[in-house]
């Protein structure tokens, strides 16, 4: 039996600290406060006041937030508030398993959208259906892997019993969207039987990892790179660890954190470019078609990044890759935020279909959300 540590039990420690000016993210559970959910208070320079949490009060309505002067200062605050609870959890030992067994539940991972709570997406099962049926039914048989359920596993399989195929989480559900439409769009390239299991993915932003674990359960892949924030590559890697994927998965799975990307990028081998190239001829790949395995998955996060951020990322994976480039794109992005920053947002995609074609695009989760399934144009 693990002792969890919720984000009550991480401040209990960490506000006895000295030297410590901010408990950005972290429950504050004075003595008197802690058995009423709506007395839970946030520390401030001028005693106490009420909230869930401080970071819930920071991003109750995200970029848009009159704190924030759009997502750039928005994901400042996060790294600044993960970076925080990285150095407590780094400095007192605690372990993965004591903290992450619980993280569904956990406002501080609330982004990834794997509570309990959450309804079976109907929505997405249909249109993944409607665009390849068997594919989709693939995707979800798969068994899901009840993890960071601590405390709540009842009301988990209330909501997703187990083998029940229509009554997924929301998250496979999203995510068997997306995987249909990638997949559905790139077998039409296929030229060898079991070419796809070849693939080579970039992902921005992986969640806790489930896109990974569903296409190597169904597809398998060569590699899966994953840049995300520090804190959430560690999630990743206990959740991947924990899901126990079959065969080799785990290990070709990379995780890296965002601060990673252009050092990453400097110490790929030109050997190991090559190496890889010449194996996609060997499968009959057309020289001008070389691009076809290599993909880049950004659902959401990519998106939701201020202009500057999302460049780096565009020029360090997709502009800046010589040999190997990224042959599919597949990205989403939220209609509301698009709306609130239009100008960002169409100079990103004035960007991306300079150098890329709409082979699939789906309007999901009641029309506030578009998918892109996108491939590099010729001699681009």
């Amino acid at each position: 039996m693990y002792a969890w540590w919720n984000n009550g039990q991480l401040f209990d420690t960490f506000r006895r600290q000295h030297g410590i000016p901010l408990f950005l993210g972290l429950k504050c559970f004075d003595e008197r406060y802690q058995y009423g959910d709506e007395d839970r208070c946030i520390p401030t320079a001028f005693g106490h006041r009420p909230s869930p949490t401080i970071w819930e009060w920071l991003t109750r309505d995200g970029a848009n937030a009159p704190r924030y002067n759009g997502w750039k200062e928005f994901w400042q605050a996060v790294n600044l508030r993960n970076r925080l609870i990285e150095r407590f959890l780094k400095a007192y030992g605690v372990k993965d398993d004591e903290y992450f067994d619980m993280f569904a539940t956990d406002s501080t991972f609330s982004f990834v959208g794997n509570h309990p709570s959450l309804p079976h997406d109907e929505e997405s099962v249909r249109l993944a259906r409607s665009i390849n049926a068997p594919l989709a039914n693939q995707l979800l048989s798969l068994k899901e892997p009840m993890l960071g359920m601590a405390g709540v596993e009842e009301l988990f399989l209330s909501k997703h019993p187990i083998g029940h195929v229509e009554k997924r989480t929301q998250n496979t559900c999203r995510h068997t969207l997306f995987l249909t439409m990638l997949l559905t769009e790139m077998q039409k390239e296929v030229l060898v039987e079991n070419q796809l299991s070849q693939i080579s993915v970039i992902e921005i932003g992986g969640g806790y990892g489930n896109i990974a674990r569903m296409m190597w359960e169904t597809n398998t892949f060569k590699s899966w790179k994953i840049f995300d924030l520090a804190l959430v590559s560690r999630l990743q890697n206990w959740w991947l660890t924990k899901s126990q994927l079959s065969g080799d998965g785990r290990e070709r799975i990379t995780l890296l954190a965002d601060h990673e990307l252009h050092e990453w990028i400097f110490h790929q081998q030109e050997e190991e470019e090559q190496k890889q190239q010449r194996k996609q001829q060997s499968l009959g790949l057309a020289p001008n078609k070389s691009n076809v395995l290599n993909v880049l998955v950004a659902t959401h996060s990519w998106s939701e990044m201020d202009l500057s951020k999302w460049f780096m990322y565009f020029n360090a994976l997709v502009r800046g890759k010589k040999k190997n480039t990224i042959g599919w794109i597949l990205y989403a992005y939220q209609l509301e935020y698009a709306q609130l920053d239009h100008d960002a947002t169409k100079m990103k995609m004035k960007v991306l279909l300079k150098y890329y074609d709409i082979k699939n695009s789906v309007m999901t989760e009641n029309g506030d959300v578009r998918i892109l399934v996108l491939r590099k144009k010729e001699n681009k």
